[in-house]
């Protein structure tokens, strides 16, 4: 590896190993899934195809649907699904620092990546910010060829727009992004020139063609996803929020540049200097630095205005350049070409070391987790929604249940570790947000259904609610309250401790015409 060229054979090479690794950690050492139900959210919207829900667009849907429309529905597989995911994105991450003249260091790159946060535990949780690994370097990738290569045909501008729509589609956060990009566009000469193709304006036709079915679908249905978005703005600047993004690229990102600068850094400086010079210009247009860090700055400057209140997550797929921007400053000064080649056996005996302190950590950490009795850890989403399926065929004497609502995302559990055909609902069937799902509203009545309500991990009051709002539902709709009651808990080496946790269903029998 260190005489020959690097190629994509290598690369293949590093994803497939860095998929198998950290799928087999996160289904070793993760008892469930994620703690907030992003996940059993993400397969519920995937049930039925749609452009749209009341909290995100609609992409993490439509890839979590397809996924499972042909694999089966467990933790590890969906944690694959995860991992090739954030694959897809890195290897997005090489052909962009193959794009912008970094060949030489293109696998590096992914593999410092590799070493980030957002690409190893983070990338675990497959949802609306994880998507974007995937879809920002190769948004980026291809605006740079379209930028750099005005001629290079009105395929790029085609391909260009179909991958800013799918990134909108992905999370509307994106737009920061293409804001950044258009900003870049007009601001830099190259960007100008290629304005005066038409290259661009095919872009922008694709991206609002590909867009409009998602905006129909939005006016149809009382601008719900806006209204989610809105509501999750500030009423003033949260500093503690802010100051968590502004650290975002040391949180995240610090362990790679740590290793970044002790390879590829000129051991002449000190180490302090080396950091400094990773994350410098070349001059005020340099087209690299400002679309790495461009969209960086800008969400600062809205979380500043107080318009939005940062989130923490949101950075996750901020530093999909940072890599090659440091590469390409800690070598400019050196005229080694091979000394990227050199370094990369040690780099990747580096990167083993970590993946194995992780691995031996991620052990302890779920012991850890067991022996203090976190409720993540216990909580028993397979046993609940197999005991509660168990109990609806003896106690409904009924067929299975067409449809589940109650307490969202968890309610999703009881399908996804059940039977995967119970359509999942956000709530009652025929209140906001679900009435707004014209496949379900017309239907709820003419056949059995069933209102789950299974505890939240720190938010036990929830539970509480859930299941007096399904008691007032029913009789509200002359519907007799028929409650199925059980606790339930996991077994096995890795729960030491009996924990229980209590779970209620009410049965909803079709309505009587």
């Amino acid at each position: 590896m260190s005489t020959k060229k690097l190629n994509q054979a290598d690369l293949l090479i590093a994803l497939g190993v860095y998929v198998a690794v950290w799928t087999l950690a996160r289904g070793l050492f993760s008892a469930n899934l994620d703690r907030y139900a992003d996940m059993l959210e993400g397969f519920a919207w995937g049930q039925v195809f749609s452009w749209g829900s009341f909290k995100h667009p609609p992409l993490v849907g439509w890839i979590a649907g397809l996924w499972f429309s042909v694999i089966p529905t467990s933790d590890r597989l969906y944690f694959l699904l995860s991992y090739l995911v954030a694959a897809g994105g890195l290897y997005g991450v090489y052909h962009l620092a193959r794009a912008v003249g970094l060949g030489r260091f293109a696998l590096a790159a992914v593999l410092l990546q590799m070493c980030a946060l957002p690409y190893t535990t983070l990338a675990g949780k497959f949802n609306a910010n994880s998507i974007l690994l995937l879809l920002w370097p190769w948004l980026v990738w291809q605006w740079w060829i379209c930028v750099h290569e005005p001629g290079a045909g009105y395929r790029r501008g085609l391909i260009l727009g179909l991958l800013a729509a799918l990134s909108m589609l992905g999370k509307y956060y994106s737009g920061v992004l293409l804001l950044a990009l258009g900003i870049l566009t007009i601001a830099s000469a190259q960007g100008r020139q290629w304005l005066k193709t038409p290259h661009p304006w095919i872009a922008l036709l694709v991206f609002m063609v590909a867009l409009s079915p998602h905006i129909s679908w939005l006016l149809s249905h009382d601008l719900i996803t806006l209204k989610y978005v809105g509501d999750q703005g500030g009423d003033g600047v949260s500093w503690t929020q802010l100051l968590k993004f502004f650290l975002a690229p040391i949180i995240y990102w610090g362990i790679a540049l740590i290793i970044c600068v002790q390879f590829f850094g000129d051991r002449k400086l000190m180490w302090w200097q080396r950091v400094y010079l990773a994350w410098l210009p070349k001059s005020r247009k340099d087209l690299l630095f400002w679309s790495v860090l461009l969209p960086y700055v800008l969400t600062l400057l809205f979380g500043l205005s107080g318009f939005v209140e940062l989130s923490l997550p949101w950075s996750i797929p901020i530093g999909y350049g940072f890599p090659i921007l440091w590469l390409r400053n800690l070598t400019a000064a050196s005229d080694d070409d091979e000394k990227s080649v050199r370094d990369l056996p040690a780099l990747t005996k580096w990167l083993i070391v970590m993946v194995t302190i992780v691995l031996a950590g991620s052990l302890v950490d779920r012991l850890r987790s067991s022996l203090a009795e976190e409720e993540i850890v216990y909580l028993p989403r397979r046993e609940a929604a197999k005991e509660m399926l168990s109990r609806w065929d003896t106690q409904a004497n009924a067929a299975r249940p067409t449809w589940v609502g109650g307490t969202w995302a968890e309610n999703a559990g009881l399908a996804f570790y059940g039977d995967p055909k119970i359509r999942v609902l956000p709530g009652l069937p025929d209140q906001l947000p679900a009435a707004l799902d014209e496949s379900i509203a017309g239907r709820w009545q003419h056949d059995f259904g069933l209102i789950y309500c299974p505890p939240m991990v720190g938010a036990l009051s929830q539970q509480e609610q859930c299941e007096q709002a399904a008691r007032d539902w029913l009789l509200s709709h002359d519907m007799p309250v028929e409650e199925i009651v059980f606790t339930a808990h996991r077994e096995g080496w890795q729960f030491p401790k009996q924990k229980h946790f209590r779970y209620v269903g009410f049965i909803v029998p079709p309505k009587r015409w």
